[in-house]
């Protein structure tokens, strides 16, 4: 029975970890690289101010792009979710 569990178990991780890349791919489409760049380094834990510094930009060039990335994320996700689940 352990046999028969793991290998659902692998089977629901190979398809989370399609779903999350789908996911990734579609919020991407709707970015510019710069945005990508950007939340790219967020995801990885630096701040806002260590990106803008390892850009050489100001920190609301940085801040601008995070928020235009999170604006995004929410109207692409929300247009993509059915909206009466419960």
């Amino acid at each position: 029975k352990r046999g028969v569990y793991m290998k659902k178990n692998i089977n629901l991780n190979n398809e989370k970890s399609k779903q999350l890349q789908d996911a990734k791919e579609l919020l991407y489409s709707h970015l510019t690289s710069t945005q990508i760049r950007r939340f790219e380094m967020k995801l990885s834990g630096m701040s806002l101010r260590e990106i803008a510094d390892a850009e050489g930009v100001n920190f609301k060039s940085v801040n601008d792009s995070i928020e235009q990335v999170k604006v995004k994320i929410n109207k692409i996700f929300s247009k993509n979710t059915p909206q009466n689940h419960l």
